[in-house]
């Protein structure tokens, strides 16, 4: 048995296990049970399995709509937690050693995070929140215009326009704001 094997065996629920913490994530995500979701990815940082299926339910889940949003203490320490798996071990927790294109949902997750909580510690200075390295902020920027681009087929000026609606910041004036901050690139 090779050693990544021998991981999954040790680290990874059998299916019956994987399809009940799928439904239970599912439900907690619904109700947005973020704290509880925090719990379920520390239980089960080890498993590559349930991590990737967790980053994709969470990926659709409008998790980081605003950036007052992400500064709240549940969202922030579920990517905390994410941060801190086996996953992310794996692929990469630094937004500035990961390409676009390589990037599984999670990063982008991870982008739109670090892109809002740079975001609201510019907007409030006087918070507590840490605010995310200028590296990271700059690859979270390039990570959307690559994105951006391959939806729009290489017209980069709308690239923030999609971003907006899909995470419900164009009513906000959130989004605007960013686009007339120039963060358009």
């Amino acid at each position: 048995m090779d050693k990544e094997q021998q991981r999954r065996y040790l680290d990874e629920p059998r299916l019956k296990e994987l399809t009940e913490v799928m439904k239970q994530t599912r439900v907690l995500v619904r109700k947005k049970e973020y704290r509880k979701l925090s719990e379920l990815v520390r239980r089960y940082r080890k498993s590559e399995d349930v991590i990737t299926q967790v980053s994709c339910l969470l990926s659709a889940s409008y998790l980081f709509p605003t950036p007052e949003k992400t500064a709240e203490t549940d969202r922030s320490e579920l990517m905390e937690a994410l941060k801190d798996t086996y996953f992310m071990e794996k692929n990469g927790s630094r937004l500035m050693d990961i390409r676009p294109e390589e990037a599984v949902p999670v990063h982008r997750m991870l982008a739109m995070y670090t892109f809002m909580q740079d975001v609201y510690s510019k907007e409030n200075p006087e918070s507590k929140q840490e605010r995310p390295s200028p590296q990271e902020v700059r690859s979270s920027v390039r990570f959307w215009t690559s994105i951006g681009k391959r939806a729009t087929c290489g017209n980069s000026a709308t690239w923030p326009c999609i971003l907006c609606h899909l995470h419900g910041m164009w009513h906000s004036g959130t989004g605007l704001r960013m686009i007339m901050t120039g963060l358009t690139g």
